[in-house]
């Protein structure tokens, strides 16, 4: 699996005492009702969602807009969730038979930031040891 999005994504390490505390994900959700939606995925080294924020989109104003932090709590629905909590088929919104709340008047939006979401946990979830590799550790292929 590849994480979501057509550019190459940006991912940030945190560490404390040398110990994976979370990375930081940088995605896009190709399928936006506007085009792309460029967010930002956190995410612990357990693979649940600590926080995910929109940084960029072109959604209609008043309706798919509503994804930024500023205008509503909707993001704020996917904190503390893994791939398995809620099982992977229901990552979906709620009109899509899954466990999420989609924004009235916008449910392409709402779509695709799930599935972008959840996308990047089942990135996390495959590559995980990739994902907090050093760039001085010895890669598990030989590769540097």
């Amino acid at each position: 699996n590849t994480l979501p999005g057509n550019d190459d994504a940006r991912v940030f390490r945190l560490y404390a005492d040398d110990q994976p505390i979370a990375a930081l994900f940088f995605v896009t959700a190709r399928d936006g009702y506007s085009g792309p939606i460029k967010l930002l995925v956190g995410v612990t080294a357990d693979g649940t969602v600590n926080r995910a924020r929109v940084i960029d989109h072109r959604e209609t104003p008043g309706l798919g807009d509503r994804i930024e932090a500023g205008k509503s709590d909707w993001m704020e629905q996917f904190g503390s969730h893994a791939l398995g909590a809620p099982e992977i088929d229901d990552w979906k919104t709620r009109k899509n038979g899954g466990e999420f709340d989609q924004l009235s008047g916008a449910t392409v939006t709402s779509r695709a930031v799930v599935k972008a979401i959840r996308d990047t946990l089942v990135y996390f979830t495959e590559h995980r040891d990739d994902v907090f590799a050093r760039a001085d550790q010895q890669r598990t292929d030989g590769g540097t």
